[in-house]
């Protein structure tokens, strides 16, 4: 996948980890069903899996390589040797290494030897792969977070500049604002996760400011706090009620002032990307995915760069809710969400179209590369094990591309991607069909 990679353009903003060596997980059980069917699914999901049976083995597998967890069956010792053996086996790995537990049944005192014994997680039996999965793949491969964004409005420049200076320090960008009625400017332009404004100002007094900001719907989920030295009580209160959200009072540590940021800053994403976000999936949702069109393909008419609009509907996907019920298909769709989410750059943009369909914008992409990767992601998914009531079992999906025209809307782009995948599935699906030009061509299946 990599070389593939090779040939698109450079993205426009730092690329995650989608091509870092994969997780390497240690699974330590003498159940071998249970260890073989684990490790079928791990490894289809992008996981290296080594099997131990004990700490000696554990020991030896780390001098082979270099794993990222322990996954531990909690049922394969006597409940009385529990946490002699968790303690084992926390000895012989290193202690950035986390450990995952399989079974231990419904005893809490079991489970609070195991937590104790640093045991992270627990995953009930029967085992579901899935979750198991999505478990380690935010654990062991969490996304690169960008930086926090503040604004930092005060009169006195060299104020802002000071605390400017503390907040950059400690990683995040700032940007300062000595006008407040230039904030909401800065706030279209930089995007903030937080408003950091003095109180008292000669030309708008900072809960004159949060009113301002509060006016507008889209700036409503900002954060908005006050670095004061005032202490009257009723006075904060007041301050409170025009729209902002707490308190820093003055003077402050800089480390205190850094933690507090940071946590309102987590707090806000952490909302923004629930209001954002598909809840199964964790992907983009369909609103956001059709504002996020709408700014790639604004930006890819004014810097007249590739980009690429691609559309992915799983093949038959009711028969797999028919069959194994909609449990399963969820997983389905949290796999492949999953196969995107580490096969694509930082920078393209990845969402839950509705149902089982899915949306990709791919920016500085030509369609013939996107077309490569596209056909790259079929493969790989459809090699994607999934277990159902009935076994195990392959899926599949269907995708169209198109190109964006110069002077096209995105409305016409999402439709030439929309035809294009109604040619793939009427020829036959589990095929990718690229609109060149308006002209469907088909990347015919290898399967």
């Amino acid at each position: 996948m990599s070389e593939l990679r090779t040939t698109r353009a450079p993205p426009a903003e730092a690329t995650g980890d989608a091509h870092a060596a994969p997780p390497s997980v240690v699974l330590v059980s003498h159940d071998d069903t249970l260890a073989g069917e684990l490790s079928v699914f791990l490894r289809g999901n992008g996981f290296v899996v080594e099997r131990a049976t004990s700490p000696v083995e554990i020991a030896r597998a780390a001098g082979r390589s270099a794993y990222t967890g322990v996954l531990v069956d909690l049922d394969a010792v006597a409940e009385d040797q529990l946490t002699t053996h968790l303690h084992r086996i926390a000895a012989v790995r290193p202690r950035t290494v986390p450990l995952f537990g399989l079974g231990g049944g419904t005893d809490l005192r079991l489970q609070l030897d195991a937590i104790r014994c640093g045991v992270e997680a627990l995953f009930a039996k029967p085992v579901d792969p899935t979750a198991v999965a999505d478990l380690l793949e935010r654990r062991l491969r969490p996304v690169r977070e960008d930086p926090f964004r503040v604004i930092v409005v005060d009169d006195s420049r060299a104020t802002a500049d000071f605390v400017k200076g503390i907040l950059e320090q400690a990683g995040m960008v700032c940007r300062t604002v000595d006008e407040p009625l230039a904030t909401l400017d800065a706030i279209r332009d930089f995007r903030p996760d937080l408003v950091l404004t003095d109180l008292y100002m000669p030309t708008c007094a900072g809960p004159e400011l949060a009113a301002l900001i509060r006016m507008h719907p889209g700036f409503l989920g900002i954060p908005i706090v006050y670095l004061s030295s005032e202490m009257d009580p009723d006075l904060r209160i007041e301050a409170l009620r025009q729209g902002a959200d707490d308190f820093l009072s003055k003077p402050i540590r800089p480390e205190h002032l850094v933690a507090s940021v940071q946590v309102r800053c987590q707090r806000s994403r952490l909302l923004r990307s629930q209001m954002l976000r598909d809840s199964l999936t964790g992907l983009y949702n369909h609103t956001t995915l059709k504002d996020r069109l709408e700014s790639e393909v604004s930006r890819a008419q004014r810097s007249r760069s590739p980009l690429c609009c691609a559309m992915i509907d799983l093949d038959h996907f009711k028969s797999v809710n028919d069959t194994h019920g909609h449990a399963v298909g969820d997983r389905v769709i949290v796999s492949l969400a999953r196969l995107l989410r580490r096969r694509l750059r930082k920078n393209d943009v990845v969402g839950r179209y509705g149902g089982e369909e899915f949306a990709l914008l791919l920016p500085d992409t030509p369609l013939d590369d996107a077309r490569v990767v596209l056909d790259s992601l079929r493969e790989a998914f459809h090699a994607i094990p999934q277990t159902g009531v009935r076994g195990p079992f392959s899926t599949s999906f269907s995708c169209g591309v198109a190109e964006f025209l110069p002077g096209e809307s995105a409305e016409s782009l999402n439709d030439a991607a929309d035809q294009a995948l109604y040619r793939a599935k009427a020829g036959g699906r589990n095929r990718v069909f690229a609109d060149l030009g308006r002209r469907l061509t088909e990347t015919p299946t290898t399967d």
